[in-house]
């Protein structure tokens, strides 16, 4: 039940030509990579802005922070 917490090869829908969300393994230090490679119009992250303590405000920020830094 749930997400698994990794990572996929991005790769694979470079070519796609509909509207996606990307999701797996999705973190503060990686989504703007993941957006950049797949084009994709939005993440769903879960586990990757969590500690053992449940969500992380610093790490939600910080993931906001790095893809708002994108270039449209």
């Amino acid at each position: 039940y749930g997400g698994t917490g990794k990572s996929w090869k991005w790769r694979e829908i470079q070519d796609i030509n509909q509207r996606v969300l990307v999701a797996g393994g999705i973190t503060p230090f990686n989504a703007k990579e993941a957006l950049a490679m797949t084009k994709a119009n939005g993440i769903d992250v879960s586990s990757g802005v969590e500690t053992s303590k449940g969500k992380n405000r610093k790490l939600i920020l910080q993931l906001i922070q790095n893809i708002s830094r994108m270039k449209n």
